[in-house]
């Protein structure tokens, strides 16, 4: 038999793609074929030699690196092309405890279109897992399935995110009481300092009481919402404006959160 196969391996920091011939449910210690490192942004093709009698394994399959989640939201993105007249199926399993479930997570057969298309999968598990892609050939060569840009975020699927629109500060939705501070300049009854005058493109602003760390701003947004930026600008009409800060939230159970990208606290 002749296995052929197109590669494609682009990146600084890229991996290695390994190729091996499983029998008897074993996987051999040394791949039959092997690539490593940055071999430049284009195809490469492989043609193998398989001489072989007994049974062996015919859908390819590509496993990613274990995912130990600190969180235990995680989106899963990649992009796949399956093009022919032949075309087969192309599965992805969530393996855990190596042990590979009877029901991909994600499937897809048939021809479609000479054209690359995104995947994002929601995937919520604290345990210690991986992925599988599973290809499995059609009815004859006019079936070619190519995987890329396999990529794990933390956090929501940006697909499940709603679009994002202003929450009222600016506009005044949110009311006065509902803008808060731990402290504010005492001078504001007569500047107007106040908590709730911390609005873009205002007369005024938020004056804090002191000028420590450890002053904070808080707005009650009313309900549970998702926050996809936050916008902040100086005094409308001094050189005043705060250089750094953090954000926390909170689901108003009472305890607060610090704001973290991969595991570190956001600073602005």
């Amino acid at each position: 038999m002749c296995l052929t196969f197109w590669y494609h391996m682009y990146g600084s920091s890229m991996g290695t793609l390994n190729m091996y011939i499983e029998m008897d449910q074993a996987l051999p210690s040394v791949p039959m074929w092997t690539k490593s490192g940055d071999q430049g942004d284009e195809w490469h093709m492989v043609e193998l030699q398989i001489d072989i009698v007994a049974e062996y394994r015919g859908p390819g399959s590509l496993y990613s690196t274990f995912v130990r989640p600190s969180d235990s939201t995680m989106c899963l993105t990649f992009w796949y092309h399956m093009y022919g007249s032949s075309m087969g199926t192309l599965n992805m399993y969530i393996e855990m405890d190596q042990a590979l479930p009877s029901v991909p997570m994600w499937t897809k057969s048939g021809d479609q279109g000479d054209e690359w298309h995104m995947v994002e999968l929601q995937i919520d598990i604290v345990a210690e897992y991986r992925v599988v892609f599973e290809g499995i050939i059609g009815t004859s060569f006019y079936s070619d399935i190519a995987l890329d840009d396999i990529t794990f975020v933390p956090g929501l699927c940006s697909s499940l995110i709603p679009a994002c629109h202003p929450l009222g500060v600016e506009s005044g939705a949110i009311a006065d009481q509902d803008i808060t501070a731990k402290s504010f300049s005492q001078s504001s009854q007569t500047t107007g300092m106040f908590p709730y005058n911390g609005r873009l493109h205002g007369g005024s602003a938020w004056v804090a009481g002191t000028v420590e760390s450890g002053e904070w701003l808080q707005v009650d947004v009313g309900e549970n919402q998702y926050i996809s930026g936050v916008v902040t600008q100086g005094h409308a009409t001094k050189l005043q404006w705060v250089t750094s800060y953090k954000l926390k939230f909170t689901t108003g159970a009472g305890d607060w959160v610090f704001y973290k990208i991969n595991g570190i606290e956001k600073v602005d």
